[in-house]
């Protein structure tokens, strides 16, 4: 009997090997791209899902982002069924948004059957899929949102325990790319052990328009939503004091004092001071000379020398006060003060003279 139950496991364990090796797997399919939908700034992700030649997958889950901000439909996934011809019922009305005729040799489209959020799939034909007729079709439900906040699409049909493409994912969402995981269960195996692949991730506080991290272009943004009266304080509240991360309801100079001072990117680390407007870490001529280039009235941001864009969009006198306060910031060797105000004098002189120029 021993002999017997030895064998046994090792069979299992043999078969579990087997199939250890041929696990499912979800590609992100080209870059992020991003789009408006609805009139919102958002990211578009198509993720291919694979069969790594297992049999059914029962569920699919996408986690480690906030799936409750998806903008899309759940229904705007592509599976092999619907590839092989799906007729046209409840099922392809209400699950599925295309059916595809499966025909490489005919049109090969996808046709669309009439529901909620439909849209044709433009990253595969449907010959692409798993569509031979000696297996049955994975077919899944379109995703939902669990309590826990992750995306999970269940009940695959078989497919026939050979290796293809079996459904596609497209997923709208307004957070940028990050790494994510996956998760595919399936009857002989939880495979919770994947590499992260790209998608929706939150970005750093501060970066309000989710690209190339917290810089002038997030400065302006704070100050123009300061100057409207914004009530996004979602996005925009970041600070109750100035000095650390919280949030009071408003959106104001507060906010901006700790964008500035202690998260905005500059060239020597983070957080600077008023006036540094090319971010370098270190308030020196180099601002000054921009602020002077474009001194006068116009549509100026941070890195033209606007310290104040969240009273005005000029460059003035203002300004010019502002970055005489903080001039000096981060040198290592301190510019006495009475050679400060000499060097201010004769910035303030050169901006005269290009004010009277123009």
């Amino acid at each position: 009997m021993l002999r017997l139950l030895l064998a046994i496991v090792l069979v299992g364990c043999v078969i579990q090997a087997a199939y250890a090796d041929g696990e499912g797997y979800i590609e992100l399919v080209g870059s992020p791209t991003q789009i408006l939908y609805e009139g919102q700034p958002a990211w578009e992700y198509w993720y291919d899902v694979y069969s790594g030649g297992l049999g059914t997958a029962t569920q699919i889950w996408l986690e480690g982002f906030d799936a409750d901000k998806i903008l899309n439909p759940l229904t705007q996934r592509w599976d092999s069924k619907s590839a092989d011809g799906w007729f046209d019922d409840y099922y392809s009305a209400y699950l599925y948004p295309a059916f595809g005729d499966g025909d490489p040799t005919g049109t090969d489209q996808w046709v669309l059957s009439g529901n909620d959020g439909e849209m044709l799939n433009p990253i595969h034909s449907p010959s692409e899929y798993l569509v031979d007729p000696s297996i049955s079709q994975a077919s899944m439900y379109p995703g939902s949102v669990t309590a826990e906040n992750e995306l999970h699409y269940w009940y695959a049909r078989s497919v026939g325990n050979v290796e293809g493409l079996y459904m596609t994912i497209r997923l709208v969402h307004p957070w940028a790319p990050g790494d994510i995981t996956y998760s595919i269960y399936g009857p002989w195996y939880w495979d919770q052990e994947n590499a992260p692949i790209i998608g929706p991730a939150p970005a750093p506080p501060g970066d309000f328009n989710r690209i190339d991290g917290v810089n002038d272009i997030d400065i302006d943004l704070l100050c123009d939503a300061i100057y409207a009266g914004s009530t996004n304080v979602d996005l925009f509240d970041i600070s109750a004091n100035g000095t650390t991360a919280g949030q009071d309801g408003f959106i104001d100079i507060k906010d901006l004092d700790y964008l500035i001072r202690f998260l905005v990117e500059t060239g020597i680390g983070k957080g600077t001071e008023y006036g540094d407007f090319d971010l370098s870490g270190v308030i020196d001529t180099t601002d000054l000379a921009r602020l002077a280039l474009n001194f006068g009235d116009g549509d100026w941001g941070w890195n033209d020398g606007n310290g104040n864009r969240y009273i005005d969009t000029n460059i003035d006198t203002t300004d010019l006060a502002m970055l005489a306060m903080f001039f000096g910031f981060g040198e290592t060797d301190v510019i006495p003060e009475p050679a400060t105000l000499s060097l201010l004098a004769l910035g303030g002189a050169a901006v005269i003279r290009r004010r009277h120029n123009k």
